[in-house]
């Protein structure tokens, strides 16, 4: 049973609402073999001069997605009060014990916080972080960039993400912020992966403009792609009004504007064993191609297994790890859109 409606347990010194900027922790509290009493401290920087946009940064969703956090860390250290109107908060590393271990899910209770929203604040640690994200920080800003990248398992040809919702205005907004992004791809998806227990239903449940990225991947850092997204964050920063000036370097680059296909048609391993794959990113492939063929290591005899594309569209990420599991994606597709949705 979910306790969404109950005050918070994790606390900071922050004070939201103090003009300055201020470098401190939210507080986690966690019980341990070690001590009955701690707490995990998840660094957060916030920055405010006067009145002005509100807006949330964060990085570390996913543990093992590092160009993101990296851009974060450097706003956190960078960033002074004259670079900022209004209020920037930002978290490099949201998922802390995921960070920690450079791992997808927290290796304290095998969570996905991208799937626990809109949280408990009697649940685990990663429970309590997405309640406090959604009742505490959401009601605050009017927009959130969220940055993703590819993890260790997958990549991704560098793109901006906006997910469609109920609210019109909402998603008009959202899209209105892509071009000024300006990276390779401009990705729109239908709804969200994680359903109403995302970080995307978290925002459009508190009418927050909502934009993530998709930067390269490969459980690795890709310099260029990241480089590529802190220029587009600065200029949409900018375009917002949250910069007091522009300090991207860089103007904007074209972008592919691509609707994703629905999860159903990803393409998918039927079976288990080493993956070859026979497509690369940004392919333009049709339905039964050859995505790529299965080796079975047990069975040196065996034909391999041909695994085909569904449906004709544009690849948008691809499996990184050759050993592949029964049921794991390999690659991912979209219909490229003429023009602007």
């Amino acid at each position: 049973m979910q306790h969404t409606s109950m005050p918070s347990r994790v606390w900071t010194e922050a004070c939201f609402d103090r003009d300055g900027k201020q470098a401190t922790y939210l507080s986690v509290p966690v019980s341990t073999n070690e001590t009955g009493y701690a707490y995990l401290p998840i660094p957060i920087t916030i920055i405010k001069n006067g009145d002005g946009p509100n807006v949330l940064l964060i990085g570390g969703n996913h543990g093992d997605e590092f160009e993101g956090q990296i851009i974060l860390l450097k706003m956190s250290r960078c960033l002074t009060v004259a670079d900022v109107t209004g209020t920037l908060i930002i978290i490099p590393g949201l998922n802390a014990p995921a960070v920690e271990s450079g791992t997808r899910v927290s290796p304290l209770d095998n969570a996905n916080l991208n799937r626990t929203f809109p949280g408990d604040p009697r649940g685990s640690a990663t429970r309590m972080i997405a309640h406090y994200v959604e009742s505490e920080l959401l009601p605050r800003v009017k927009y959130v960039f969220d940055l993703h990248s590819g993890g260790r398992a997958m990549e991704y040809i560098p793109s901006a993400v906006v997910c469609d919702g109920d609210d019109p205005d909402l998603h008009r907004r959202s899209l209105a912020l892509l071009n000024t992004f300006g990276l390779p791809v401009s990705l729109i998806v239908e709804g969200s992966t994680g359903g109403d227990s995302s970080m995307v239903a978290a925002c459009q449940r508190k009418g927050v403009v909502r934009v993530s990225t998709e930067i390269a991947g490969r459980g690795a850092v890709a310099k260029a792609q990241m480089d590529q997204a802190e220029q587009g964050l600065l200029r949409v920063l900018r375009q917002i009004g949250s910069l007091s000036r522009d300090m991207a370097a860089e103007p904007p680059g074209p972008t592919r504007y691509i609707r994703r296909h629905a999860l159903k048609d990803f393409v998918y391993s039927t079976g288990t064993g080493i993956f070859e794959p026979h497509a690369e990113l940004g392919d333009t492939v049709s339905p039964d191609q050859l995505a790529g063929r299965l080796h079975f290591t047990d069975d040196p005899w065996r034909e391999p297994l041909e695994i085909r594309f569904k449906k004709p569209g544009t690849v948008i990420f691809k499996r990184v790890l050759a050993r592949t599991h029964f049921g794991e994606s390999v690659f991912g597709t979209g219909d490229v859109v003429k023009t602007h949705p």
